[in-house]
């Protein structure tokens, strides 16, 4: 091919050739086509370069796959001309002989292009390349989506459209503008006339006039030369606008003629720098016009229907950063780890990289230099805060000063509530005595109306012309922050602040939250509780102390649990960690306080699933639970609070996890090592690359995908590649996509934005699969890495049943055909492929079947295996590996399968499902710990770890989850072996857990942090509770245990999970002998202690053994009850047996006729009642013999019942409440009184007061969403005048309530599900009094934040009719009788009356009476403490009489017992020697 330069000087450039041709190119040419023989034109940059994957656009503007595919291929055509533009012409006409062998007729374009004139074509080149400030040939990048937006724009503009580009400063607008505009096709249309005005002087009308006069001359003269380019004001100073206006419409009319004649009729007019619409509408010409800005004002100036708005809102990429490097740097070594470092520090921002690329021409030493000046929130580089000042010269002096001064106490990138920025804003006359001022964040802080105007108003104005950015935060607050360019600049003005008025900033901002005012006048255990406290406020109070230099405020709030649990709620937990740490020094400041310091910094992250999951518990309560310098330090801040309420426990939590939170449920988790993980979702296409640790300081990386529609994850892997991971990704498309995690990829937990945050890291998938093996849906993928140095395999599996595989190739990164034969199995729908031994595939299909297949002669000779829904396979040594199924683990050997010879049962379905029947095996994974090999199970009743040698069970956790996805990762300590994670169908998060070895380092293995026996026993807690059980068992909770109090002191019952019955009284732990069927009932009273089975058999505990009695049942006892110590009931599906003396064995026997006993009652003084399932109940005599059976009419189901004063109350699931008078008579034909609750409302449970005056209901109702709205309705029972009526609802628990009960004189009410919650009805009733007395005053008060002299107060305006409808329905003497409080302190005076009046019998009988001083929050008085169990639930608790100690075992197995504790007690001396004595952690 001979030169086009060879032949005269007219001929055109290769590069122009290029230039000209490159739109044929665009519309009928595929890179993947010639791309293989390009590998000695491109480097490895210029390549990446050229095949990166589309930049994101905005999620409404997502078009389809098939679009988006034609889009990659546009972007990729531009990006391989823009890098042939940098070429020599030996490097072009490889090109073109690669081109010849599939496109030659556009090597023959190229060829003969010279054929016709384009010298118009070269002139506007030349003219536009000249408007760059650089070479814009040397060192202009190609962005190739933004360009392919404008570019698109400007062909299809028609005559009188406009084009608008806008950006902030240093965005590239005016690059990108010549870049587009020198496109040989867009130059065509504009028949090459493209007119460049620089706008950026046009601040007057005589600017304005001169312009116009310049575009003249253009159009009549053809003379093209550039303006001067400087920024002007933005407020136009004209003195002489009137002289100059007839002038300039003389102007604009004389250019509007000439744009309208035939020859410009074609011709594009850019205006670059437009700083003011005045400007704008001189130039509103009759022709097409590119408008580029940065004034938001300007760019939303035009009418959407006749103009194009393009916002360049992202820097650059990546890979756009690589090229202008390699511009800059002449292709010398570019450092890959500083690269990613300044990439992430810079935001991509365009004009900020140009510097760094330029300063490191010239000394390529400075990476690091360059990384800590972004590191900082100031950059120091006079060349680019130069450019930062002289844009900001377009602000008024006034305006510059207030803006650099307000915002320079503000952190970096955050969004800062509009209403505290008017708080700090000023004007000459506040600013005057700042300094001097050294009080006023102790003063309550005054708006002034004036200057919050004003700055509304300036905030907008800046907001327009790009100095900040604005957001709406979720709760509907205007925000504003900084750009990250002059975020940078600002730092600088600290140093030229007088110190005093920085202080003074700060302070003045704390008063503006009245945060020493609200920590002075403290009376809540939440110290903020201002409808101003903002997210901000919690996010930045720290930042604030410091630089206001009131550090000695840190101990007081960072120690504080009230704080930090505000701060975690409202902000997050990396957040919180990261405050801790950064401020270290002031919380802690010397070694007593540095201990407690790290108990806390280590305690909160184990508390993080609790204060997540329920919105009422407590960190101060949680830590109170809580042994060591946590315990501690939390009663010393309860004590604080006498009035509220406080548990201390003294019981055993089976395992407490880290939790990483999640937007949605993981379906697979991959730990690439001990700080990063991949998570994919269900039901979506998201994969996420997540960090483990707390490392605050860190950013945050995100897996760019593609795909659109429905698209789900099915599974994904990884393997390494030298220094980097290959994730694959299979979606249930059959599509597949790739990433390449860089090995030092650092990545964030969570988004914390206490600090300078790093812009949000990509990684672009790739296509590693060839196209021709993407042709049929994928359904299956298995990866195999054969011997050391070998490269991996990747096996496919298609929906037809065939078995593809590939190898990869290191170099191309990509994975190619194999010469193998493909396998059809026949079986249809595979959704799991193993491959093992190195020949032998393992095939599952979505109905079930497993086979074997022999890769070496593809035969199948055991056909169908008889175990079905293969889960895993894992290979325990090179001759056998372990097929892990839903029901059941088998073990095969290579010779088995040959031979085919029967499997070897590691785990048969009879083991596994021992403990539950619906039991089964989702996940697995291979543990190697000291020489021994077991397995991470995940199954529907939680995580096992599972000995393959003695297959018996190790431990267990999580034992009321789901467990879903597992993986391990294994860690190099002598103690903590592996890391594993975990994830469950029920929540939205990761459980983080460490396995380990004991301190001997022998088989022993534990769970870090988990204990069966308690915690550690100290002196002074006697009553200590120790369970000494297996790490593998656990209490099973639900119903299997009994409890009860004997002389104040707690005896328990409870069955584990190997069926074994505990005995728990005075701290000590006694084991029954096993008993072979399945425990299905258990109950106890006084010395008397009974469990049924699943056989029917009735075993007495009484004694230290088991000792059966003779039942005669056949069936599974689901019903047993001891009334006193010898009246017991029995009962199975089928019958019931009713003894009357168990010493003797005297009882009776009643068919049920298939129903159900619910409940049992002693009707004093020896009747028995029997309430069934629908609602049916009988009487009995002190013999057992029937006195009255009643049915009811219409059966419905039952919700629940209670029997009190000899009152019967039977609640149907439906909301019907019934009461039976059993005092009157034993055998009622109908209900004393009949009520129905809410509508649609199922009832779950009820409790009923000792006199029988109140009544609670707990009901729930599912929205549409599966939402459950639970609520306990409170009423009083007027039984004299047969009424009921509501008197409150509560609500708190999220779960349907399992169980409740009412403190003797009915001061308190406690219901158990996801937690226990303790209700105040005093404090209930003094809430819904002052509801009345708001309702009086609420048009005396005004709640405006500005008090407008205007308005009036309407005294009289309320209609006292309003208080008579509040009062119609409530009963009069809970309006008389309880004292109307003050709104601001709802805590009940000592000689308050009981809501309830209770009879003397009761109050002998126990003291309830300490209730009468607690209450809760101000925001929920009612709610006085809520306990939230470390399981999803609990069925029932247990209370002594005087309601002080409470006792329950939830669903994990954890043991609760709580204590109330009365902090008007002295505390004793063990305190301060256990401070003493204990370790600093390090």
């Amino acid at each position: 091919m001979n030169s086009p330069c060879s032949s005269d000087e007219e001929t055109l450039s290769p590069h122009h050739a290029m230039d000209i041709i490159k739109g044929h190119f665009l519309k009928d040419f595929d890179v993947r086509d010639i791309w293989s023989y390009t590998h000695n034109i491109f480097t490895e940059s210029e390549r990446q370069y050229i095949t990166a994957t589309l930049q994101c656009d905005d999620p409404c503007t997502q078009r389809p796959s098939t679009d988006t595919q034609e889009i990659l291929g546009e972007e990729q055509v531009s990006r391989l001309f823009a890098v042939l533009r940098n070429k020599d012409y030996s490097e072009i006409c490889k090109f073109m002989e690669a081109l010849s062998y599939d496109y030659l007729w556009l090597v023959n374009l190229f060829e003969n292009v010279n054929k016709i004139d384009y010298g118009n074509y070269v002139d506007l080149l030349h003219s536009l390349h000249s408007k760059a400030s650089l070479k814009y040939e040397d060192y202009h990048v190609h962005r190739s989506m933004p360009f392919r937006k404008l570019r698109k724009a400007l062909l299809n503009i028609p005559f009188n459209g406009r084009v608008v580009l806008a950006s902030d400063f240093g965005c590239g607008k005016k690059w990108l503008a010549i870049d587009a505009c020198t496109d040989y096709d867009v130059a065509k249309s504009m028949n090459f006339q493209i007119y460049w005005i620089d706008m950026s002087e046009c601040t007057s009308s005589l600017e304005d006039l001169r312009m116009l006069r310049y575009l003249k001359l253009l159009l009549t003269e053809s003379l093209r030369s550039p303006s001067p380019a400087s920024y002007g004001s933005l407020d136009r100073s004209e003195p002489n606008t009137h002289a100059y206006r007839n002038s300039i419409d003389e102007i604009k009319l004389s250019v509007s003629k000439e744009l309208k004649k035939t020859e410009n009729k074609k011709c594009l007019v850019v205006l670059v720098n437009v700083g003011n619409t005045y400007a704008l509408k001189a130039f509103d010409l009759p022709c097409k016009l590119l408008v580029i800005t940065r004034n938001k004002k300007v760019s939303d100036s035009f009418d959407k229907k006749r103009s194009t708005t393009l916002r360049l809102t992202s820097g650059l990429t990546r890979a756009e950063m690589h090229m202008l490097f390699e511009k800059y740097l002449e292709h010398r070594n570019i450092e890959e780890k500083y690269v990613d470092l300044i990439y992430t520090h810079s935001n991509g921002h365009p004009y900020l990289l140009s510097l760094i690329g330029q300063s490191l021409s010239q000394n390529l030493g400075n990476w690091q230099g360059w990384i800590e000046k972004l590191r900082e929130t100031k950059l120091v580089d006079e060349k680019f805060n130069a450019a930062i000042e002289k844009s900001l010269d377009s602000l008024e002096p006034e305006l510059r000063k207030t803006f650099c001064t307000v915002f320079r106490c503000f952190p970096h990138a955050i969004f800062v509530p509009q209403q505290l920025i008017a708080a700090l804003w000023f004007d000459d006359k506040c600013v005057k005595d700042l300094a001097n001022d050294d009080i006023c964040y102790k003063l309550p802080f005054i708006y002034d109306r004036s200057i919050y105007d004003k700055c509304v108003k300036d905030l907008a104005k800046l907001h327009r012309h790009g100095f900040l950015e604005k957001c709406i935060s979720p709760n509907d607050d205007i925000c504003y922050k900084l750009p990250f360019i002059y975020d940078k600049m600002l730092g600088r003005y600290e140093a030229t602040q007088v110190d005093g008025v920085y202080v003074y900033m700060h302070r003045k901002l704390l008063g503006y939250y009245h945060f020493v005012e609200d920590l002075e006048a403290r009376k809540e255990v939440l110290p903020f509780n201002r409808d101003i406290h903002d997210v901000y406020f919690f996010l930045c109070v720290g930042y604030h102390l410091k630089k206001a230099k009131l550090v000695e405020y840190f101990p007081q709030i960072y120690s504080d649990y009230g704080f930090l649990e505000q701060k975690i709620r409202n902000v997050d937990m990396l957040s919180t960690i990261a405050d801790l740490e950064t401020f270290q020094e002031y919380i802690a400041p010397d070694l007593e306080s540095y201990k407690v310091f790290r108990a806390i910094r280590d305690f909160l992250p184990n508390i993080e699933k609790t204060l997540q999951e329920s919105q009422h518990a407590t960190l101060l309560q949680c830590a109170l639970m809580e042994d060591g310098l946590v315990g501690i330090e939390a009663r010393k801040q309860a004590a604080v609070f006498p009035g509220f309420t406080w548990f201390e426990h003294h019981g055993c939590i089976h395992q407490r996890s880290n939790i990483i939170s999640l937007p949605s449920i993981p379906k697979k988790i991959l730990l690439l090592d001990q700080k990063r993980s991949l998570v994919a979702l269900e039901q979506r296409a998201d994969i996420l690359l997540i960090n483990l640790s707390l490392d605050w300081n860190t950013y945050s990386v995100k897996l760019k995908n593609t795909v659109k529609g429905k698209s789900t994850v099915i599974d994904i892997r990884f393997f390494k590649d030298n220094n980097a991971s290959i994730l694959l990704a299979l979606y249930d498309n059959g599509n597949m996509k790739a990433w390449c995690i860089p090995g030092d990829c650092t990545v964030d937990r969570r988004r914390s934005d206490s600090f300078s945050r790093p812009q949000e890291k990509e990684i672009e998938h790739r296509n590693v699969i060839p196209p021709s093996h993407l042709l049929q849906p994928i359904t299956a993928f298995e990866l195999s890495f054969g011997a050391i140095g070998h490269p991996p395999i990747i096996y496919l599996a298609y929906k037809s049943g065939d078995i593809k595989h590939l190898k990869w190739n290191g170099e191309s990164k990509t994975f190619e055909s194999a010469l193998i034969e493909t396998l059809n199995t026949k079986m249809q729908d595979i959704c799991i492929l193993r491959f093992v031994f190195n020949r032998n595939y393992i095939v599952c299909t979505k109905d079930g079947d497993i086979a074997i297949f022999d890769v070496i002669d593809y035969s199948n000779s055991r056909g169908i295996e008889k175990f079905k829904h293969f889960v895993e396979s894992i290979e325990t040594t090179r001759n056998e590996v372990l097929l892990i199924c839903r029901r059941c683990i088998v073990s095969f050997t290579s010779r088995s399968i040959i031979d085919n010879k029967p499997v070897e049962y590691i785990l048969h379905e009879d083991n596994l499902i021992a403990d539950d029947r619906d039991n089964v095996i989702n996940c697995a994974k291979l543990l190697h710990i000291n020489g021994h090999k077991q397995l991470a199970l995940g199954t529907k009743k939680g995580l096992i770890v599972f000995d393959i040698e003695t297959r018996t069970k190790l431990l267990t956790t999580n034992v009321n989850e789901d467990i879903t996805c597992v993986d391990i990762y294994l860690l190099d300590a002598l103690k903590n072996k592996y890391m594993v994670a975990c994830g469950s169908h029920a929540y939205k998060f990761l459980n983080l857990f460490v396995l380990r070895a004991d301190d001997n380092g022998k088989q022993v293995i534990r769970w870090l942090r988990g204990s069966k026996s308690s915690r550690k026993r100290d002196s002074w807690r006697v009553d200590m509770v120790d369970l000494q059980m297996p790490p593998y068992v656990a209490l099973k909770g639900g119903h299997l245990f009994a409890l009860q109090y004997v002389r104040d002191e707690a005896v328990l019952l409870a069955v584990d999970s190997q069926n074994q019955v505990h005995k728990i009284a005075y701290g000590n732990n006694e084991l029954y002998e096993p008993i072979s069927s399945p425990i299905t009932a258990i109950t106890l009273y006084g010395t008397q202690a009974f469990v049924g089975c699943a056989n029917g058999q009735l075993f007495d505990m009484s004694g230290h053994t088991p000792q059966p009695i003779l039942t005669a049942f056949d069936q599974s006892i689901e019903f047993l009850r001891l009334l006193n110590e010898q009246t017991l009931i029995v009962a199975n599906e089928a019958e019931v047996l009713i003894y009357t003396n168990i010493n003797y064995g005297q009882f009776k026997r009643f068919a049920l006729n298939s129903e159900k006993i619910v409940r049992s009652f002693i009707l004093p003084p020896e009747r028995i009642v029997l309430v069934f399932e629908n609602r049916t109940f009988w009487v009995l005599d002190s013999c057992g013999s029937l006195i009255f059976k009643y049915v009811p009419e219409i059966r419905s189901v039952i919700g629940d019942c209670d029997l009190q004063n000899k009152q019967l109350f039977i609640v149907a699931q439906s909301y019907k409440i019934e009461v039976f008078n059993l005092a009157d008579s034993l055998a009622p034909k109908i209900p004393e009184l009949t009520h129905f609750g809410a509508f649609k409302a199922k009832v779950s449970c009820v409790a009923v007061s000792r006199n029988a005056n109140m009544i609670a209901v707990a009901c729930y109702d599912s929205d549409n969403n599966g939402e459950k709205d639970i609520s306990i309705h409170v009423y009083e029972c007027q039984l004299l005048v047969r009424r009921i009526e509501l008197l409150y609802d509560l609500k708190g628990h999220s779960l349907p309530i399992n169980a409740m009960r009412f403190s003797p004189n009915a001061y308190v009410l406690v219901s158990c599900a996801e937690q226990m919650c303790w209700w105040s009805m005093q404090m209930a009733a003094c809430k819904l009094n002052n509801s009345i007395s708001d309702a009086k005053g609420s048009s005396e008060m005004d709640n405006s934040r500005f008090h407008s002299d205007s308005e009036d107060d309407d005294d009289d305006d309320f209609d006292e009719s309003d208080d008579r409808r509040i009062s119609r329905y409530l009963p009069a003497n809970i309006l008389e009788e309880v004292s109307l409080q003050s709104r601001n302190d709802t805590r009940p005076t000592p000689d308050v009356t009981p809501v309830d009046e209770v009879c003397a019998d009761a109050i002998a009988v126990a003291d309830d009476s300490i209730w009468k001083t607690k209450r809760g929050p101000d925001t929920y008085c009612e709610l006085l403490s809520c306990i939230k169990f470390n399981g999803t639930e609990a069925q029932q608790f247990f209370t002594n009489d005087a309601f002080t100690k409470f006792q329950t075992i939830d669903n994990s197995g954890s043991y609760y017992v709580l204590s109330l504790r009365d902090f008007s007690m002295p505390e004793g001396v063990y305190e301060k020697e256990y401070i003493e004595s204990a370790d600093v952690v390090t």
